[in-house]
């Protein structure tokens, strides 16, 4: 038995009752406020008696090491086991220890705060030879001290820290021998020395198994009972030594447990004394069943023990406390005087009582006896309000098989409280918190009711709504596309529990993939590219979609040509589409600014038509693959003029030899630039390239003169002209007189018939051939003129 510091009460573990054959045990006890309370771990140290135990201060637990086991009457086992515990867990610490002590039975343990150290001594080895070893656990851990001086081999001596002595003090023990006697020397560890206070301390007799503990707050030892003789002869003690500030002396009095071995003692350092529990007060004798071992629980302290125990406490407003003091009963009279911290009093030793306002009471309990001994102590009862319950729900929304923590914060009242759960699909839970999954979907509602130790209720309910797992698809705007053309993702969820995070996979370059349900992007490369979209909705559950095919082909693109650029009506012109590119295909074509007269299907890629009206014309094509997109060709200017035509405008028909002939060419129509020859011209004249020709004729007749006009386009035109070429009158000389009337008569005559004559010759010759094609012509000018001339 020890006492647990970080959880404040004494702890008891083991040991072995009956009266033959001995039976071990592994039960576990705490005793606090006057009561034994039995623990029931769910893992404890194997059925153990006299091992050793001890608070280690070095990580706020206790440690338990060696005892041995009982199998039958003959066999039994050795334990080299240390155990930890700790706010009610036992932890088997061996499989982690590199090294420790033998296996032994009855090692001394003690527990030094100043070092945070638990120190181990001696025992008594399978062989049942003692041993003198001494061992720090310290950290978790077990290290040996190779000290050159140390107590002699004994097992079952008294080991204990006492703060006057600043160290841990060794006395008595059992010897190896049968025949030897018990051991009565004293030896002080300090520091990780030992060191012989036999001489100078004074000692009680001689004794084994004697049970020894610090009791009070100065460091002063107490050491009760064991056995004196020999290991094979020897009687039981009842007498009781205090050890203070070095020196024994004897403390025994009439009022004292009955002699006994082997019990347990432990200090309580909380209410200032030292606690005893059980022991054998018959020695036995081997394969003998006349030992008896008794339950008894005696403290070593005060002659009075004052100590309220108010329970429950806390408490909530309107709950009757009981108060008790738990330690003086009938073995003494005396007299009990409360303050309750309300203005109540009481004599009783226990009572209860209720408090009309919350808050914070300070009882004080006093006793005295009749021989003048007196103590007194205080609890401070607190009075709470009545308890209130919320449910906390994290995440009130959540999916199929992920889990939900429901937590019961609870107001007031007084714990330890008691938690039932109806979780809503037929499970339930005892605990302040829950985490819970659910196999289906639906709206859950649950309830958790809380009891406090006064036995109030409060019932709290929340709603909880679980979906199913999530599921993600996906669309795209098209399957197919052009580079630069935009492409659109998106994600359809359903179920799961919402806001979802997006994450793209497979997008084509230039495409990022942000985190939503919806994205565009214009792709920069081509290719074939499986896209997928992966999901995780706010309570972790994810999902993915099956993958979209898309395919990025590279934009169209086509050139337009033609034939030529400049011509006239009634000349043909050609178009032809050259497709560098053809998209995703499936291409279509659209002739923009065509002249009138030309028209192409949507599939043409080459065009020969015949325009039929004169100007100047933007000619584009648009191509349109099957996604839409669209390539437009340079415009080509097209230029259309009129038909080619040429007309006279010649100074005179008829002219003399000698005089000059003038002659003027008015071209209609056509395309720059014009060659203009002349042929038929009366001798004299020459052909030049102009429209417009000078010259002196020398020789008389009549001329029919051709002019031939080619222009830009290669299309020519011919026009003729007829004219008469006279002789010169005579020179003669006469006097100046003037002509007789029949001369002049006669001369008139003459002219008119000439030009009677002309006349009737130009209405009756026909055109003569074109030079180049040999076509007659009826008018002398080219079919289809211009409406109007232009002049070159």
């Amino acid at each position: 038995m020890t006492y647990d510091v970080a959880d404040r009460y004494m702890l008891l573990f083991g040991g072995f009752n009956g009266s033959g054959p001995y039976t071990s045990l592994n039960d576990t006890w705490t005793f606090q406020d006057g009561r034994w309370t039995e623990l029931h771990p769910t893992l404890s140290p194997p059925w153990l008696y006299s091992a050793g135990m001890a608070y280690d201060y070095s990580d706020g637990s206790v440690i338990l090491f060696g005892g041995i086991e009982i199998i039958s009457v003959l066999t039994e086992y050795l334990s080299a086991q240390t155990w930890s515990f700790h706010a009610g867990v036992w932890t088997n610490l061996t499989p982690r220890e590199a090294k420790s002590p033998s296996p032994r039975v009855y090692p001394d343990l003690a527990s030094d705060p100043t070092s945070q150290s638990v120190y181990l001594f001696g025992g008594t080895a399978p062989n049942s030879t003692n041993l003198n070893d001494t061992w720090v656990f310290r950290a978790d851990a077990w290290n040996r001290l190779n000290e050159s001086l140390s107590p002699p081999a004994v097992s079952g001596a008294g080991f204990a820290y006492s703060a006057s002595s600043a160290g841990c003090v060794l006395f008595g023990g059992a010897p190896t021998n049968v025949n030897l006697l018990m051991s009565n020397q004293t030896w002080l560890l300090a520091n990780g020395s030992w060191k012989n206070l036999t001489g100078s301390a004074g000692a009680p007799e001689a004794r084994g198994w004697g049970v020894m503990a610090a009791y009070d707050a100065t460091g002063d030892l107490v050491l009760f009972g064991g056995a004196s003789g020999t290991s094979r002869s020897y009687v039981l003690l009842n007498s009781t030594w205090e050890y203070r500030n070095g020196t024994w002396s004897n403390a025994s009095e009439n009022f004292h447990p009955i002699q006994g071995e082997g019990g347990s003692f432990a200090i309580d350092p909380q209410d200032g004394y030292a606690l005893m529990f059980g022991g054998a007060d018959r020695p036995p004798t081997v394969n003998s069943s006349n030992a008896f071992f008794n339950n008894a629980t005696w403290t070593f302290g005060p002659a009075l023990l004052a100590k309220p125990v108010a329970s429950p406490n806390p408490v909530d407003l309107g709950t009757a406390v009981s108060f008790v003091d738990p330690y003086n009963n009938a073995s003494r009279s005396y007299s009990c005087s409360w303050q309750l911290g309300d203005g109540n009093t009481s004599t009783l030793q226990s009572f209860s009582h209720s408090y009309s306002r919350v808050g914070t009471y300070a009882v004080n309990l006093s006793v005295h006896d009749a021989f003048g001994h007196y103590n007194n102590s205080s609890v401070a009862v607190v009075v709470d309000p009545v308890p209130s319950i919320a449910l906390q729900v994290v995440p009130s929304a959540t999916d199929v098989g992920v889990p939900v923590n429901l937590s019961a914060l609870v107001s007031n009242g007084s714990g330890p409280f008691r938690f039932a759960w109806d979780l809503g699909d037929g499970n339930s839970s005892s605990t302040a918190s829950v985490l819970h999954a659910y196999a289906q979907p639906g709206r859950y509602t649950v309830s958790a009711n809380v009891t406090d130790s006064d036995g109030l209720f409060r019932l709290a309910t929340a709603t909880v709504t679980v979906s199913a797992l999530p599921t993600v698809s996906l669309a795209v705007s098209s399957t197919l596309l052009d580079v630069g053309e935009t492409l659109g993702v998106l994600a359809t969820t359903s179920n799961g529990t919402g806001p979802f995070s997006y994450v793209y996979s497979g997008l084509p370059t230039g495409c990022s993939g942000r985190n939503a349900s919806s994205d565009s992007c214009q792709p920069s490369s081509t290719g074939n590219f499986t896209i997928t979209v992966a999901i995780v909705d706010a309570v972790g559950a994810p999902a993915t979609s099956v993958p979209s095919l898309v395919t990025v082909d590279p934009q169209p693109q086509v050139d337009l040509t033609a034939s030529r650029a400049i011509l006239d009506l009634g000349q043909s012109v050609s178009f032809g589409l050259s497709v560098r590119s053809t998209g995703a295909g499936g291409l279509t074509f659209a002739y923009l600014g065509l002249p009138p007269g030309c028209t192409a299907l949507p599939s043409a890629t080459y065009l020969t038509c015949t325009p039929t009206q004169v100007g100047v014309f933007e000619v584009a094509v648009n191509a349109t693959d099957r996604t839409g997109a669209v390539a437009s060709t340079t415009p080509i200017a097209i230029t259309v003029n009129g038909r080619l035509g040429a007309t006279w405008n010649g100074s005179a028909a008829v002219v003399q030899v000698g005089a000059r002939l003038s002659l003027d060419v008015t071209v209609l129509g056509g395309t720059l630039p014009f060659t203009v020859s002349y042929y038929g011209l009366p001798p004299g004249c020459s052909s030049e390239n102009a429209t417009t020709l000078s010259c002196v004729p020398d020789t008389t007749g009549n001329y029919t003169t051709y002019v031939r006009v080619i222009d830009g386009t290669g299309t020519s035109v011919q026009s003729s002209w007829n004219v008469t070429v006279l002789a010169a009158p005579a020179s003669t000389t006469h006097s100046r007189m003037s002509l007789l009337p029949y001369e002049v008569g006669g001369v008139a005559i003459v002219a008119m018939a000439v030009a009677l004559l002309i006349l009737v010759r130009r209405r009756k010759a026909r055109r003569p051939p074109d030079p180049a094609t040999g076509a007659e012509g009826s008018d002398g000018t080219a079919t289809g003129e211009r409406a109007q001339a232009e002049r070159v």
